[in-house]
This record gives C-alpha cells, structure tokens and sequence, in this order.
C-alpha cells in the first residue's frame, strides 16, 4: 500500500508498506548473495581473477577512454554484467604478451 503524505513546506513524502516476511526473504537473498561474493574473492566462474575498469587501466598504464577504446575494438575482451564491466585477468595478461617488444 502507498501513501502520499503533504506536509506545510509543501514537500511530498512517498511511504510505502511492505510485509515483514518480504523483507525476511529478501534480507536472506542479500546474505547469501554475500556469502557467495566473499567465497569467489573477485573471481569469474572459471577462477580467474576479474578485473574492474580502473585497475586494468593500472596495470596496462592507460587511461579509461584507451581502454574504452581497446574494448570497443575487440583488442581486449570484457565481461558484462548489467553495467558493471569486468576484465579478466588472464586476458590483461595474454594481451600484455602478444604486444611485448623485444628491444
């Protein structure tokens, strides 16, 4: 159920009612949510390390829209999870290695 409730500032405030077995359920869902995050420490479902954006920009010493770039263009592949990107480690790493220069 929701309600709209006005007060003088002429602000409006949205409440809504939910079952406290709704939240119950919901509330487990979140914990084993993090349960399994904590268990995979970062990891895809191969083990491999996942990467955020900002970190493979680290390692590789780029910016942001070199990686955006890189990405775009197939020279790095990423992972897509709603909008969270995730690069694999080993994919940084195989990249790294057929770029390498010998000098």
């Amino acid at each position: 159920m929701e309600s709209t409730i006005n007060n003088n500032q002429a602000r409006t405030v949205q409440v809504s009612l939910v079952p406290s077995d709704y939240l119950e359920r919901l509330e487990q869902k979140l914990t084993h949510i993090e349960s399994y995050l904590r268990e995979k420490g970062g990891k895809g479902n191969d083990g491999d390390e996942l990467l955020t954006g900002p970190e493979v920009c680290d390692m590789l010493g780029i910016k942001n829209s070199t990686l955006y770039k890189m990405r775009k263009e197939g020279l790095l592949p990423s992972v897509s999870v709603g909008k969270l990107i995730r690069i694999r480690k080993s994919d940084v790493e195989k990249y790294m290695e057929s770029n390498r220069v010998n000098g």
